[in-house]
């Protein structure tokens, strides 16, 4: 987890690249493989992605004739508590926000301060991004190690210094997409790329049959057997990997 925090990497990303490594004790002198490329989501839009399969947010924006994307890993709503998928926006923008204690939390733990003013100690960080999915918004943290995981009530999560980079690059009103693809496919320099993430809500039944929709929406016709589809799905690290070319 130090490492992904260090590389401002989410924490899944970096263990699912670097399967069979103990995150806790690592042998000294192991290497590591750094989950930075990715592919962008076929849905992403200017203004802020979201993409929960792969704990990533994306922000977009026309800079002149070209568009250009920042890529932040976030922490998000665990079990029970799921992030909320569509369409929404930014309404409000608060730096050092004071924390108050959901209803919804109150019996989780009754000792929990019902108020928590601006400072280190504070849930929510330095900044607060409020969203239209009421009670939902975007935030820093306290707890930075949860960054790459599934430990929120709902809100999404970035590292104390995205929140901030973040916040100074968007405006109320700016759309924000939440969705959930955990395949995604990318033609890059006549070569078909393929990044799969775990699936772990559980939705894909035939990621085959996903692999082949997505590829014709790219325009895409020649892909390898089916075998060899599913033996890179299920190999896959979270990484772009080369499948075929034109």
């Amino acid at each position: 987890m130090e490492v992904a925090r260090w590389e401002g990497l989410g924490y899944r990303n970096l263990l699912a690249a670097n399967p069979g490594i103990d995150p806790w004790q690592p042998d000294e002198g192991t290497g590591l493989l750094l989950p930075f490329a990715t592919i962008l989501p076929f849905e992403a839009q200017p203004g802020i992605t979201i993409n929960l399969a792969e704990f990533r947010l994306y922000l977009i924006w026309q800079h002149g004739d070209f568009m250009r994307v920042r890529v932040y890993p976030i922490g998000m709503g665990r079990e029970g508590w799921n992030t909320p998928e569509g369409d929404f926006q930014v309404t409000d923008l608060v730096e050092n926000p004071i924390w108050v204690r959901p209803e919804s939390m109150r019996g989780e733990d009754p000792e929990l301060a019902t108020v928590i003013a601006p400072g280190p100690d504070n849930p929510l960080g330095s900044h607060w991004i409020e969203l239209s999915a009421d009670g939902y918004g975007i935030h820093g943290t306290n707890r930075p190690y949860g960054i790459g995981r599934r430990v929120s009530h709902g809100c999404i999560r970035l590292y104390p210094q995205d929140i901030i980079d973040l916040s100074k690059r968007i405006k109320r009103g700016t759309p924000v997409r939440i969705i959930y693809r955990p395949i995604k496919l990318a033609i890059s320099e006549q070569t078909l790329l393929l990044q799969v993430h775990d699936d772990f809500l559980g939705r894909i039944e035939d990621p085959v049959r996903e692999i082949k929709k997505a590829s014709k929406a790219l325009g895409w016709e020649n892909l390898p057997q089916d075998d060899v589809l599913l033996s890179a799905v299920k190999s896959n690290k979270g990484v772009p990997v080369r499948m075929t070319d034109k």
